[in-house]
């Protein structure tokens, strides 16, 4: 959803967004490894709820990832925290708390338009949030 607001072909980059489907922080990075490609930057963006193994570390280190974490707990729990909603204890419950907001299938990038418009993202003073507009907008202040 995000992409759609704030990439765009004046920017003078192409970014390339893979989704690896969440479970493990792990899986994520590995996923973000093995694909191919020519980069200038690989990014993750994973939940904050599951610590990362010195192993991961040491990948994310060495293949020069950068990690942007969702929090607090999770991609919903963030986004519950824009909404100024309550966040619930666990990644599940933060699911099950905003996914009856959302205006479709939560997989979908559509079904976030309605509550997280660019003035909602402009506006929210989250520094993952900030991160991720800078670079799809290709902004050079990171």
């Amino acid at each position: 959803h995000m992409q759609s607001i704030y990439d765009s072909r004046e920017n003078g980059q192409k970014v390339t967004i893979h989704a690896s489907n969440g479970k493990s922080p792990e899986n994520i990075v590995n996923t973000a490894i093995r694909f191919r490609g020519e980069f200038n930057k690989k990014v993750v963006f994973i939940d904050s709820d599951i610590a990362l193994t010195n192993k991961v570390r040491r990948e994310i280190k060495s293949k020069r990832i950068e990690v942007i974490y969702s929090q607090p707990i999770c991609l919903e729990g963030m986004l519950l925290s824009m909404l100024k909603e309550v966040i619930p204890i666990t990644s599940p419950q933060c699911k099950k708390a905003l996914h009856p907001k959302l205006d479709d299938n939560p997989t979908k990038s559509g079904s976030y338009s309605t509550l997280f418009t660019r003035e909602v993202l402009d506006t929210c003073n989250i520094e993952s949030i900030s991160k991720l507009i800078k670079l799809l907008s290709n902004s050079n202040d990171q």
